[in-house]
Formats: structure tokens, sequence, C-alpha cells
């Protein structure tokens, strides 16, 4: 004798060997709510976004011994320790300084100063990455050159 399933039956009977199949699938097993946190290691991010500087920087003629102005975004990675107290963490005003004082130094290329800058954030005591973007309005007629540099600290 033919037994009539209905749609919904189908449905709620195919979404149950899905979710077992998900499940059997799964090579971590479900961990209780109530599982104390394990150790891990944390990274604190900061950084300063859209800081604008007049640079000294450039390969054309027309550029050379004319500052113009280069767009930052800086993100440095603290290690665990730090940020609990303004003495452990970076004040951003510190970042700014410092690209501040590279504008004044003569360079031909964004991707050294982006460098400098990096080199120059993974000096300081705390941090464990530093990763600079510099972009430069007026380096194209329908665009903006960008640099982009990561530094991890051995």
């Amino acid at each position: 004798m033919a037994r009539i399933i209905s749609g919904d039956a189908i449905a709620a009977d195919l979404g149950r060997r899905t979710a077992e199949r998900r499940a059997a699938r799964c090579k971590t097993p479900s961990r209780p709510r109530r599982t104390p946190m394990r150790a891990c290691e944390s990274t604190l991010t900061i950084g300063i976004t859209a800081l604008e500087v007049l640079a000294d920087i450039g390969i054309e003629p027309d550029e050379i011994g004319r500052r113009q102005p280069l767009r930052l975004d800086v993100s440095l990675g603290l290690a665990s320790e730090a940020g609990a107290t303004l003495a452990n963490t970076i004040d951003y005003r510190r970042i700014a300084a410092l690209a501040d004082e590279l504008a004044e130094e003569r360079v031909e290329l964004i991707e050294t100063f982006a460098r400098r800058l990096a080199e120059g954030c993974l000096a300081w005591p705390f941090v464990v990455t530093a990763t600079v973007m510099v972009e430069k309005p007026r380096a194209l007629h329908r665009g903006i050159a960008r640099a982009e540099v990561s530094l991890v600290a051995r």
C-alpha cells in the first residue's frame, strides 16, 4: 500500500538529515557553555586615519624642492600587555609627530616614506606590528598613487 507524505514532512526529514551530516563532518566537538576561557595572546590595534602632511617627495623635476600633500593611515599592533594604562600605550600625537618629522626629509618615493614611518613606529616599546598606507593625491591626473607597508617585529 502506498503512503502519502506531505511536503512539510519531506522538508522536515531533509532538514534533519542535512543537520546530521553537518554534525558528522564537524571535527570540533561542541563545548559545554560553562567551559573556562582558554589562555590566549591578544594584540591591541591602534592607529590614525587620513593624517595629512606636506612632504618634499617625488622624482619628477617639478616635484623636487616642492612640498606636496600626503595622506597617511597608520595601524599599530601593540603587545598583549599594552594598553592597560597611558604609560604602556602609544600616544596618537607621537605618530603624527614622527610623520611630520619624516616629511621634513627629502624622499623620492611614497614607498620609502611608508617604510620609514613603519620602521620608526616599530622601534617604540610595545609595538609588534606596523602598517602604513601613504596616498599621494597629486601624483596622477585621474587617480591617487598609493603604497602600503606592513612590518612585524621579530
